[in-house]
């Protein structure tokens, strides 16, 4: 499937990679976890807006230190990655074109320049 895109890493807010697959109107499959939940889906109740599966985590530690105290450490298991694989594949080449449209307008949208000015 050359047209989807597979980023499961832990401790991450938001990956430049998911960031510039949906810009390129490239559906992903992410680890659920700091901002990588935010470029999967708008809502994870409404799967009209979704642009990525995600892989929930298997375990969740809480990890930190005195400066920055509740950091998670999420892990998945290897099994719930091929099933979201699957289910990617599963979804066939129009709906994955539809997520990749819509992720591309989550990225437009919510995280332009002007957003970022702002804060």
């Amino acid at each position: 499937m050359e047209d989807c895109h597979n980023f499961v890493a832990e401790r991450l807010l938001v990956h430049n990679s998911t960031t510039e697959s949906l810009s390129a109107e490239t559906p992903i499959i992410a680890h659920w976890t700091g901002g990588l939940r935010t470029q999967v889906c708008d809502n994870i109740n409404d799967p009209k807006k979704w642009y990525g599966i995600p892989i929930f985590p298997a375990s969740r530690t809480l990890i930190g230190s005195v400066d920055l105290p509740y950091i998670y450490e999420d892990t998945i298991n290897e099994n719930d990655l091929v099933d979201a694989f699957v289910e990617m594949y599963n979804l066939g080449k129009e709906k994955r074109a539809e997520w990749g449209k819509l992720g591309r307008e989550h990225i437009l949208t919510n995280m332009n320049w002007d957003k970022y000015v702002k804060y």
